[in-house]
C-alpha cells in the first residue's frame, strides 16, 4: 500500500456548497492511496490515519485533483494539405500566418502581455 500526501495546497474541490469560488480550500491537503484520491480537504481535517507515507510540500500551488484535462487541438496532429490541390496550391496556403491582437479579459487595457501576441 502506497500513500503520498501533498500538503500546504491551494485545491480547487469543485464542491458547490462552498464559500469560495471552484471549492477553493487554501491550506489544503490530498491524499493518495495506491493510485486513487483517498481524501481532499483542509490540512487541519487531515484524517489522523492518513499522517503517513510520503509527503510532498506543494508550496501554496493550486492542485486540481481528479481533472482530466481532454483540451486538445487536432490540427497540430498534422496538416490537411495534400487533401486537396486547390488547398495546396492556394497562394494563401504559402503565407505565414500572422497573429492578431484579441482583448484580453484580464486587462482594462485589451492586453495584459501574457495572452495576446507582441506587436
Amino acid at each position: 500500500m502506497s500513500l503520498q500526501l501533498w500538503t500546504n495546497a491551494c485545491i480547487a474541490t469543485m464542491a458547490a456548497d462552498a464559500p469560495q469560488p471552484y471549492g477553493l480550500v487554501d491550506d489544503g491537503a490530498l491524499a493518495v492511496e495506491d493510485g486513487r484520491i483517498a481524501w481532499v480537504g483542509p490540512r487541519a481535517e487531515l484524517p489522523a490515519q492518513l499522517g503517513g507515507g510520503t509527503v510532498h510540500d506543494a508550496q501554496g500551488a493550486l492542485v486540481t485533483p481528479g481533472l482530466i484535462d481532454c483540451h486538445t487541438h487536432l490540427v497540430y496532429a498534422g496538416d490537411r494539405a495534400s487533401n486537396s490541390p486547390a488547398a495546396a496550391s492556394s497562394p494563401r496556403s504559402r503565407r505565414p500566418a500572422r497573429p492578431t491582437r484579441t482583448p484580453c479579459s484580464r486587462s482594462r487595457s485589451g492586453a495584459c502581455g501574457r495572452c495576446s501576441p507582441k506587436a
